[in-house]
């Protein structure tokens, strides 16, 4: 690959202050986008993190509650491949 960049969703259900209820709301979580992380040079194996800050949607979530939630986190990895 030539280039390469990842991105993380959050997925989960919730509901707004109006009262609508929303099966399917994304949120992007934070892998390097301001530091440039989150482009990738995979010629060895990389470990991805999120930082759990006052930005996280995980920040305001208990050890127990992160336990209970229901959400999904999905991962897409977005590359070039070099013809020959």
């Amino acid at each position: 690959m030539v280039s390469a960049q990842i991105r993380c969703k959050l997925l989960k259900s919730r509901q707004t202050p109006e009262g609508e209820f929303l099966p399917l709301d994304q949120l992007e979580l934070d892998v390097g986008f301001s530091t440039g992380a989150d482009q990738l040079f995979l010629v060895s194996p990389l470990t991805i993190c999120h930082v759990i800050d006052a930005k996280s949607p995980f920040y305001d979530l208990s050890q127990r509650s992160m336990q209970t939630e229901q959400f999904e986190i999905v991962v897409i990895l977005e590359g070039i491949v070099e013809t020959t």
